[in-house]
C-alpha cells in the first residue's frame, strides 16, 4: 500500500479519495487500457517508497535531488547554449482545438517527449552524448525509475529551460508540416507546440485510407520528431460539468476498419472523477466507493439522483 499518497498523485495526476481504499481504485482504473501503465508505476514507486523507508522528506529530498542533476546536465549542454542564442523563429500559427463536431473524427500527431527531442535536434551529438530518449537521458544520470515515468516530472525540469522559447521554436518546427497537410486537401483542426489535429470528417469507411494517406505524408517529410499518430472523436455530454467530454480512441484493424480501443474522460471534475470514469469509460453502474471525495481535507460523498 503507497503511504504518500499525495506525491504519487503529483507525480502521476491519479488522486485518491480514501487512501485506505486505494486498492479499489487503482483496480479500478486498471479496467481501461488507458492505464496499462499503472501497475508498473505502483512497483517502481512502492520500492521508492521502501529504498527510503516510507519517509516523505527523504522522499522529497531525492525528487529535488534528481532533478537538480538533470537540469543542471541539460543547462550545461550544447543544445541549450543553442536554445538561448537563437533569436528568431520561422512563422508559425498556434491554433486551439474546439470540437465543433462532435461526431467527426480526428487524427492527433503528438510529439513524444517533444522537450526532450527538440534538445536532441539542436545538437548533433546531444543523443549520443546523453541518450536517444528521456528514458535513457535519465538512466544515464541515475534517476528514479518511478521518476522517469512521471510526464510532470519531465515537464517541471524543462518548465526552467526557458519554456517559452522552447514552445515557440516547437511550434515553428511543426508549421511546415501542417502546411504540408493543408496543400494535401486536409483540413487542420489544432496545432499546439507538440500536437497537430486532422479533421477526417463524419464518415467512417474511409478513415483508414485518410489515416494511411497522412502517414505517408509525414514518412515523406521526413520528419525528425518521434510522434504517435491516434484517430480519436470526442463526444460532449452534456451533464454533471460544462466541459465533460468523452473521448474514444480507435485502431485500424487488418480489414481496414475502425475498432473501438477505449475510451477517457476529458473535463471531469477531480471530486467527481470516479463515478463519472465508470459510467461513462466502463459503460458501468457507479458503486459505493466511486462516490467518495475530499472537500477542505474532509471526506464527502455524492448522492446521485435516481431520476
Amino acid at each position: 500500500m503507497i503511504k504518500n499518497i499525495s506525491l504519487f498523485k503529483s507525480l502521476f495526476g491519479i488522486h485518491v479519495p480514501i487512501p485506505e481504499e486505494q486498492d479499489y481504485y487503482f483496480n479500478l482504473l486498471q479496467n481501461s487500457p488507458q492505464y496499462s501503465w499503472l501497475s508498473t508505476v505502483l512497483d517502481s514507486f512502492f520500492l521508492w517508497e521502501e529504498i527510503n523507508d516510507y519517509d516523505h522528506d527523504r522522499l522529497i529530498q531525492d525528487k529535488e535531488k534528481c532533478f537538480q542533476s538533470l537540469l543542471t546536465t541539460l543547462q550545461n549542454s550544447r543544445s541549450f547554449f543553442n536554445l538561448q542564442e537563437i533569436q528568431s523563429f520561422g512563422p508559425y500559427n498556434e491554433k486551439k482545438f474546439s470540437f465543433i463536431q462532435p461526431e467527426n473524427y480526428y487524427l492527433s500527431l503528438d510529439l513524444k517527449s517533444a522537450n526532450y527531442n527538440l534538445f536532441c535536434s539542436l545538437d548533433p551529438n546531444f543523443a549520443q552524448h546523453y541518450g536517444l530518449t528521456w528514458e535513457d537521458f535519465c538512466q544515464n544520470c541515475q534517476i528514479s525509475s518511478v521518476l522517469i515515468s512521471s510526464k510532470p516530472f519531465r515537464q517541471y525540469v524543462f518548465g526552467h529551460l526557458n519554456p517559452n522559447k522552447i514552445q515557440k521554436l516547437l511550434l515553428s518546427n511543426l508549421a511546415p508540416l501542417s502546411n504540408c497537410f493543408m496543400n494535401h486537401g486536409f483540413s487542420l483542426s489544432a496545432v499546439t507546440a507538440d500536437e497537430i489535429i486532422l479533421d477526417l470528417g463524419s464518415k467512417p469507411e474511409p478513415i483508414a485510407q485518410k489515416f494511411c494517406a497522412a502517414q505517408n505524408l509525414v514518412l515523406d517529410y521526413s520528419f525528425s520528431f518521434p510522434y504517435r499518430l491516434t484517430i480519436f472523436r470526442h463526444i460532449k455530454i452534456n451533464q454533471f460539468a460544462k466541459d465533460l467530454a468523452c473521448r474514444e480512441i480507435y485502431q485500424i484493424d487488418d480489414s481496414q476498419n475502425l475498432i473501438l480501443q477505449y475510451k477517457k474522460l476529458f473535463g471531469a471534475p477531480g471530486n467527481m472523477f470516479y463515478f463519472l470514469f465508470r459510467k461513462f469509460v466502463l459503460n458501468q453502474e457507479p458503486q459505493d466507493l466511486d462516490l467518495y471525495f475530499k472537500t477542505d481535507g474532509l471526506v464527502a460523498k455524492w448522492v446521485l439522483s435516481q431520476n
